[in-house]
């Protein structure tokens, strides 16, 4: 993942995983040495809501998703942030986040993928942090954090990546519980739930995301509550994943990336903390 601040990194990284516009067919390195986990029993559901989603973000070309962050930090003061703003994506390799506090408007995190670099701005500083992608994954989205299987990873390529299990259905949502199977995304979160919608409305399509919620091996619990989404938004431009201009009184900072070690292998028993919320126990608000 990105090095720095593991919070705010981590937000760019899971909301590129709702958009990785890199197609269907994206695989997933495992490392040398890695064995297949034993295959769950099939479920008929879950196959079919991975056939779809795959089906579905096939087909996209750019989004702009409006999205509500709450992070709640594991520390002696519990301290809560919420932060508001939108996502764009555009295919093959393009991802752009804007979040603004809500009770400081002076504080604002802004992320730019413009295929083969990572832009992060960091405003208490007065720095771009530059991070180069790796060549393995130049004119790619990063893969890390618990979500890139949503868009542009096969449903096989999912199954095994992550145990993937449907905990919860109602008339509207469907609650997906994912668990990280491989060392490389245990290191980013332990679990996760993705909420989807089971009924289109006026803000989101059928079948797209709801709600996002994850934990960190650290206890920072991360949830996205996804707003509006537009498919194809004529709103999302090109000219949006630029290179960035330096500010005046700003400078850069190049940060080299860390590459996974190899010979990773997928953990066959592992359990995330429990703690906040647990999947499935609270329904999103009706739209």
């Amino acid at each position: 993942m990105i090095a720095g601040s593991k919070s705010t990194a981590a937000g760019v990284l899971i909301l590129t995983g709702l958009y990785c516009l890199i197609g269907p067919g994206s695989g997933y390195a495992q490392g040398r040495g890695a064995e297949p986990p034993a295959a769950p029993a099939p479920d008929p559901r879950l196959d079919a809501l991975l056939t779809r989603w795959e089906r579905e973000t096939s087909q996209l070309h750019s989004m702009l998703a409006e999205v509500v962050c709450t992070r709640k930090y594991n520390s002696f003061t519990g301290q809560t942030e919420v932060l508001v703003g939108s996502a764009r994506f555009m295919r093959p390799d393009l991802a752009r986040i804007d979040l603004r506090s809500k009770d400081n408007p002076e504080r604002y995190e802004r992320y730019i993928c413009t295929g083969t670099h990572i832009y992060r701005y960091v405003p208490e500083e007065k720095v771009i942090e530059v991070y180069p992608l790796p060549a393995r994954r130049a004119h790619q989205l990063p893969d890390d954090g618990p979500l890139p299987f949503l868009f542009g990873m096969s449903a096989e390529t999912a199954k095994k990546r992550y145990r993937l299990r449907i905990s919860k259905e109602d008339e509207w949502y469907t609650y997906v519980e994912v668990t990280p199977l491989y060392e490389r995304d245990m290191v980013e979160f332990t679990r996760a739930r993705i909420v989807i919608l089971n009924r289109p409305t006026a803000a989101i399509p059928k079948d797209m995301p709801r709600e996002l919620y994850w934990i960190e091996p650290n206890r920072n619990e991360h949830k996205y509550d996804i707003q509006r989404i537009q498919m194809n938004a004529v709103a999302v431009q090109r000219t949006d994943f630029i290179k960035p201009n330096l500010p005046p009184g700003w400078t850069w900072r190049i940060v080299q990336p860390q590459e996974a070690p190899s010979g990773q292998r997928p953990s066959r028993a592992h359990s995330g903390p429990h703690t906040g919320s647990a999947p499935g126990q609270h329904s999103p608000s009706r739209p």
